[in-house]
């Protein structure tokens, strides 16, 4: 069976990422094997597949990175043909930039003690110079990276089985709750998004023309058929400097955005041929729209999902998903509460808090060029998975 979702297995060294990977095999699961320059660890090793250098820059790359003097990397077709793909900081990044497949991203972290992390490199025969080379690698290479999934792969509480088994139900939650589901994208003009998969996206909105009447947009975006390039246009016109920018948010995020750009830059020319009076009748149009689509779920359940985007003067970007609720009044407590905190932590910093434009009914933050914002989305769930996505 094909699956929807390719795990991208992330973490410093040692810190168990072929041992999770080697148990979810045995579900069922594929592991990419990457190509690597460096030589293999023992007799018998084939966790990649090993290359002279002069071999690795004739292969045909989705991704590849160095990592402590050696270059890994992989290719598109080992990424289509797999469910699991072991890879460093780097490689997270450049898969969610490079990847052209339909299999949504989602990213597990591992996390382990610094402590534990050193015995385990002494017990693999390294030096304490190779050591601090490799820490200073995972340091850099996972410095801001968004997961979607973050565990401490060390706790003696968590066995490598119940974390390959929570990972394996995420990812199910994940796809239930992101394919074939419509979201809402922006509630001022009734925009609805749909992910079908990675690359196509079901999009419908209105549009207000100076006459005052209102029409509605639609069309399906498939992501493959424009280049890199032609992304980097559409996208250009709503503050974002690249697609790197935009690749800081978690993948189906990442995507999302994407997709809602190319459908605003051409909604006038993927017009329905309804007109309506007023903005009151076009949207009650498309929620019955909307809803008449996953009228096989008669009984869905919403989840409030709150995510800050932070835009820095420098423009570096960092986007997060915080938490979800069952209820819109508690998701804005919360994000009421975070905005203090923000601003707590800005002061901190030395800011005048008379210089901080704060606008709660706005969830935004403005302080000397930086701009923090939150977001309410809400995600509609079969009742059964409200509870597993909790």
């Amino acid at each position: 069976m094909e699956r929807k979702t390719l795990i991208l297995l992330v973490g410093p060294s040692a810190s168990g990422k072929s041992s999770i990977a080697a148990y979810m095999s045995e579900l069922g699961l594929t592991v990419a094997k990457s190509y690597t320059t460096r030589s293999p660890r023992m007799e018998g090793d084939d966790e990649y597949h090993f290359v002279t250098p002069e071999e690795f820059k004739q292969l045909d790359l989705c991704e590849h990175t160095e990592y402590a003097g050696n270059y890994y990397g992989t290719t598109q077709d080992e990424l289509d043909n797999s469910d699991i793909v072991i890879c460093d900081g780097n490689g997270v990044k450049s898969i969610k930039k490079n990847y052209k497949g339909k299999k949504m991203l989602f990213v597990v972290r591992l996390r382990i003690k610094e402590e534990t992390l050193t015995a385990r490199l002494r017990a693999r025969g390294m030096s304490e110079s190779e050591i601090a080379s490799r820490k200073a690698a995972d340091i850099k290479s996972l410095n801001h990276l968004i997961s979607d999934f973050s565990v401490a792969s060390d706790n003696p509480k968590y066995s490598i089985s119940a974390i390959a088994n929570t990972i394996m139900d995420l990812v199910c939650c994940h796809e239930k709750g992101n394919i074939g589901k419509w979201i809402v994208t922006d509630p001022d003009c009734v925009q609805f998004i749909k992910m079908m998969d990675r690359n196509t996206f079901q999009c419908i909105q209105t549009v207000q023309f100076p006459d005052d009447s209102v029409h509605i947009a639609e069309s399906t975006i498939n992501l493959q058929e424009y280049t890199a390039e032609e992304l980097q246009d559409e996208i250009r016109p709503y503050g974002y400097k690249n697609i790197s920018a935009i690749c800081q948010c978690a993948d189906t995020d990442t995507r999302r955005i994407i997709a809602e750009c190319v459908f605003e830059n051409h909604a006038l020319q993927n017009l329905r041929s309804e007109v309506f009076a007023s903005f009151d009748e076009a949207e009650t149009w498309i929620l019955a729209y909307v809803r008449n689509q996953e009228k096989k779920f008669p009984q869905m359940q919403y989840l409030y999902c709150v995510s800050s985007l932070r835009c820095y003067e420098n423009d570096e970007i960092y986007f997060g998903t915080d938490n979800v609720f069952l209820d819109e009044d508690a998701a804005k407590e919360y994000i009421r509460e975070d905005m203090d905190e923000t601003v707590a932590e800005i002061c901190a910093e030395g800011e005048d808090r008379q210089e901080i434009e704060v606008d709660y009914d706005d969830f935004s933050i403005s302080a000397h060029g930086d701009k923090y914002r939150w977001n309410i989305a809400p995600i509609s769930l079969p009742p059964a998975l409200v509870k597993d996505a909790m």
